[in-house]
């Protein structure tokens, strides 16, 4: 007859098993070989207490030449390794679980300022970013009068990628600015769209990873940067996304209107 997955282990007299578990501190019946709580093999347990006894017991007998830790370092190491591999396959899993969770929840976060509670804010500012005919020639010479300022005006800002030596126009990206914080969408030659915050700090502004995202392909990934005015008026802009290990360099130009 199968036996329920779900009903309780089958107890057997004769296994010589503790009965208190040390993981979780469960009595179990006597005879029990698996903790009815946790799994903890009770057997291997009092294998590896009794070990333990013994041990102590024989330093006792001898002469005392070494300190007390010395004797409880082998037993410490022991008990470590066992409990190492009763649980190593647990350990992993939560932390594998817990790396598939925070980009879970790093893509949801990103999907949100398309579709949250902020998106009327970013469709207002992705209007703004939206490419034009002619809007190569006037980013080239946004970027050959650029003027100097000291913190991210409200504009349109040409968006040129660096690739090796080159700067290439890449974009546009629409921003306000708001006390110490500046809110953007921008829109790439290649139809990726990006759209954030970023917090204002000792000269640098800063997205974390929830607080920008990318829109590639129609899928969300989140995204987090810095950007830094240059002394020349330009804005040099990093940043990386989950969707890949690339980093992005590239600088902006306020576009004269």
């Amino acid at each position: 007859m199968n036996q329920d997955v779900f009903a309780p282990p089958e107890y057997k007299e004769g296994i010589d098993a503790d009965a208190v578990c040390g993981q979780c501190n469960t009595v179990n019946p006597e005879g029990t070989l698996l903790c009815k709580v946790c799994g903890n093999n009770l057997r291997d347990q009092r294998s590896l207490r009794l070990a333990a006894d013994q041990m102590l017991e024989g330093d006792a007998q001898q002469a005392p030449q070494t300190t007390f830790l010395y004797k409880l370092l082998p037993i410490l190491g022991l008990l470590i390794v066992l409990w190492l591999g009763i649980n190593g396959s647990r350990i992993i899993e939560s932390l594998t679980t817990n790396e598939t969770t925070d980009y879970t929840l790093a893509g949801a976060l990103a999907e949100s300022l398309w579709n949250g509670v902020h998106k009327d804010r970013f469709e207002n500012l992705a209007s703004g970013s939206m490419l034009s005919p002619g809007i190569q020639s006037q980013a080239e010479q946004a970027r050959q009068t650029v003027s100097p300022m000291t913190h991210i005006r409200n504009g349109r800002y040409a968006i040129f990628m660096h690739v090796g030596t080159e700067a290439r126009f890449a974009g546009v990206a629409n921003i306000e600015a708001d006390n110490n914080a500046i809110y953007y969408a921008a829109t790439m030659q290649d139809g990726t769209e990006f759209r954030g915050s970023a917090s204002y700090l000792e000269g640098t502004y800063f997205s974390r990873w929830d607080d920008a995202g990318m829109m590639s392909d129609g899928l969300f990934y989140a995204m987090a940067g810095t950007a830094q005015v240059q002394p020349d008026g330009s804005v040099s802009v990093s940043g990386q996304s989950d969707m890949n290990t690339l980093q992005y360099n590239c600088s902006a130009y306020l576009l004269k209107e």
